[in-house]
């Protein structure tokens, strides 16, 4: 008889992958890996957009709030240079009243005096006679002038007596000797300036350009297009206007897009359009 083989229930492979499945997991692994980098960076891109997005509109709201809120208060005799990058405007720094005066000293109640002008060196006074509308200007001539106890005594007796307290230093005496002026009224309103400068130039900080003012950049960055416009009473638009033409500025228009600050900030813009009007006309 032959002899008796065992029966084979089948054989058992050693454990592990096979070269086949190891090749199927790494190209599974690789797709899914893929898909997780590509969702990645669609992420990224998305929110540097929208942080571009934010910037360049921050950037469109600081303009308008920062700028106009300065210009608007010029009048048309106040702008001294008026091109298509950069205006120029008379800007107060003192604000007062005339109380009278004795000889070449004139007494006055400063009534408004911001604290942070931030303004180049270098002051004009303008003076207006109770009786007008309009301003004389003189630009080289300081009339801040200091503080006074007869100038407090002028500005506040009445019927031979003091009859009312308020801070010393705000009542002033000032050397109009030197003012080329003749010596004003009581009554009449003194504005002592200094010289503010908007500008669109070259960003120290960015590739743009930005929005300075005086030797101060604000906000940027914009496009090179940014630029000022002028319009006239009768309603024309011009880029440059000089001499006489300035004291017929009604509002300031300015042009500009905002971009975004990331590395690629073109690709987000927001259109920057709108009228800053003259308020305090002087006729």
């Amino acid at each position: 008889m032959m002899p008796h083989e065992p029966t084979r229930r089948g054989s058992t492979a050693a454990p592990g992958f096979t070269l086949v499945e190891m090749l199927i997991a790494l190209v599974v692994a690789g797709i899914l890996a893929g898909g997780v980098v590509s969702l990645l960076m669609r992420q990224n891109s998305f929110y540097g957009k929208n942080d571009d997005t934010i910037y360049a509109e921050q950037t469109v709201r600081g303009t308008a709030e920062l700028m106009a809120s300065e210009l608007r208060m010029a009048a048309p005799e106040d702008v001294e240079m008026a091109t298509p990058d950069s205006v120029q405007i008379r800007f107060d720094v003192l604000k007062a009243v005339v109380c009278g005066s004795s000889g070449s000293t004139v007494y006055t109640y400063v009534y408004d005096e911001p604290t942070a002008v931030n303004l180049p060196s270098g002051r004009g006074t303008a003076v207006s006679d109770p009786n007008l509308a309009s301003f004389t200007y003189k630009d080289d001539f300081d009339g801040s002038g200091s503080a006074s106890a007869t100038a407090l005594t002028a500005c506040t007796t009445a019927n031979g007596g003091v009859v009312q307290s308020a801070d010393a230093s705000r009542f002033r005496a000032i050397d109009w000797s030197s003012s080329g002026l003749a010596t004003p009224a009581a009554g009449s309103v003194l504005r002592v300036y200094g010289t503010l400068t908007y500008s669109f130039a070259s960003s120290s900080f960015t590739g743009g350009t930005a929005l300075w003012r005086n030797d101060q950049e604000l906000v940027a960055p914009f496009d090179t297009g940014a630029a000022f416009r002028y319009v006239k009473a009768d309603g024309t638009v011009h880029g440059t206007l000089t001499g006489s033409d300035l004291t017929d500025i009604r509002s300031i228009r300015v042009f500009a897009t905002a971009v975004g600050s990331g590395s690629n900030r073109f690709d987000v813009s927001r259109d920057l359009s709108f009228d800053i009007a003259l308020r305090n006309l002087q006729s």
